[in-house]
């Protein structure tokens, strides 16, 4: 658990109840501790920060299909399993009916971003092309420590518990990459030749995922027991300091 999470007496208290009032307090936390995290602050007005983040961040990105694909397979009620493969698809580049090329992967569509930032006029002169093997490196361990929390919950076997955590990540992305798309419009001339289509979806589609996992939690709220109610919560809580652990992992690296 995060220090942050140690420290917020508002939420060790929210976990320790179990009526619907407390778990919407809750829920309200999520994105908090993310689009609050001191990272956006430092990476705003900072270039060199700001590239070297999308960076460490990248793998979080090219892995997180897999999580959901896990996260699908563990799911034991069937119209969660339906919302989740949903998703699932979206994150494979399918959208409707229509079957998306492999361009249209989100992960992919990722790296053609991180592909177009190391294109533009400023990106060598804040960093060096020895540089990028290593921020790869990191990334990948940043990425396995984020998963590796998110697998734990999904090995517990608890719809709801899992489910929960997995919003705590949808909650925050279309208000993270919405920062984000405004930090690199700052950067002059080389932002017109950046590849911002994974930002711009993110801002528009996490809105519409966010809505629909937390009707689902709602519906699973309705016909839980107290004692599944805490499954909620914990599982909310598990998540939201997964990802603000991970903001603070690719902080310390920042340096």
């Amino acid at each position: 658990m995060s220090a942050v999470l140690k420290n917020d007496s508002q939420i060790l208290h929210a976990i320790s109840l179990g009526n619907q009032s407390d778990l919407d307090d809750l829920m309200r936390l999520r994105s908090g501790l993310v689009c609050n995290h001191q990272i956006n602050a430092e990476i705003k007005n900072d270039v060199a920060k700001l590239f070297r983040f999308f960076e460490l961040y990248a793998y979080f990105v090219y892995n997180f299909s897999f999580y959901v694909c896990e996260l699908f397979t563990s799911l034991k009620d069937d119209g969660l399993k339906v919302i989740i493969y949903e998703n699932l698809l979206e994150e494979l580049g399918v959208s409707g009916n229509q079957s998306g090329g492999w361009r249209s992967h989100h992960g992919e569509m990722y790296r053609q971003f991180i592909q177009s930032l190391r294109q533009t006029s400023i990106y060598p002169t804040v960093i060096l092309p020895d540089e990028i093997s290593i921020l790869e490196s990191k990334s990948k361990k940043i990425s396995e420590h984020f998963y590796s929390i998110h697998r734990q919950i999904i090995a517990e076997e608890q719809d709801s518990q899992s489910l929960a955590a997995f919003s705590t990540i949808e909650c925050w992305v279309s208000q993270q990459y919405g920062l984000w798309k405004n930090y690199l419009s700052n950067i002059g001339e080389d932002f017109q030749h950046i590849d911002i289509r994974t930002i711009d979806m993110h801002c528009v589609c996490d809105v519409e995922h966010s809505a629909s996992l937390d009707a689902l939690l709602s519906c699973q709220i309705t016909r839980a027991n107290p004692e599944s109610i805490y499954g909620i919560k914990i599982g909310i809580l598990r998540g939201m300091s997964a990802s603000e652990q991970m903001f603070t992992d690719i902080r310390e690296l920042l340096g």
